[in-house]
């Protein structure tokens, strides 16, 4: 399997994911999700090797998101992107279907270097273009690059993922739907990713 920035092989039940270059935070971000079991990390930071049954994208999948693995998807996401902001002062500035990766049908990781972007004072710096399905009202408004914006500019990003995966799904009046609410503030200060 291929990516913008790895690639992912398969030999039996063990897979290996080679990044392009080093990779040592958002490895070891993957690692501290606790998504994948059996994983070594190489001394290169740029391999894994793990055990599972399966692994491809959220969208090679075709599986509908059901609440629980909503409740999965985000706790996942959660303790990855908290992870890259308070060890690696790193952070996602935007989410796409293309790099969220489902393992053994149920356990979700998100892999791309690409959009990680470093973090000074509350704010992640955009270097690159993007053209991702789920951005941020202050990304729709950067007219030059590089470019910074509020870190919790994932979080929204992240709230856009998931209201589109959950499609049909009735989430209102849960702690999903107060959650997704907090993520989808339209100012990003009023944002938090918190579950009450």
């Amino acid at each position: 399997m291929n990516n913008r920035d790895f690639k992912i092989y398969k030999d039996g039940p063990k897979h290996t994911i080679r990044f392009d270059y080093y990779s040592e935070p958002l490895i070891k971000s993957i690692v501290q999700s606790r998504q994948i079991e059996d994983i070594t990390v190489f001394k290169d930071y740029k391999t894994i090797s793990f055990t599972a049954t399966s692994i491809q994208t959220y969208i090679s999948s075709g599986k509908q998101l059901s609440y629980d693995a909503a409740l999965r998807l985000v706790s996942s996401l959660a303790r990855q992107l908290k992870y890259l902001i308070e060890v690696h002062s790193l952070c996602f500035y935007i989410y796409s279907l293309d790099n969220l990766f489902i393992l053994d049908d149920n356990k979700f990781v998100y892999i791309s270097n690409e959009h990680l972007g470093k973090l000074t004072d509350n704010s992640v710096l955009i270097i690159q273009p993007f053209k991702e399905q789920f951005v941020s009202p202050e990304l729709m408004r950067i007219t030059h690059i590089p470019a910074k914006v509020d870190y919790r500019t994932a979080y929204y990003s992240l709230g856009m993922m998931v209201m589109h995966l959950l499609s049909g799904e009735e989430v209102k009046g849960t702690k999903l739907f107060a959650l997704l609410n907090r993520c989808l503030a339209e100012d990003p200060c009023k944002r938090s990713f918190l579950f009450i």
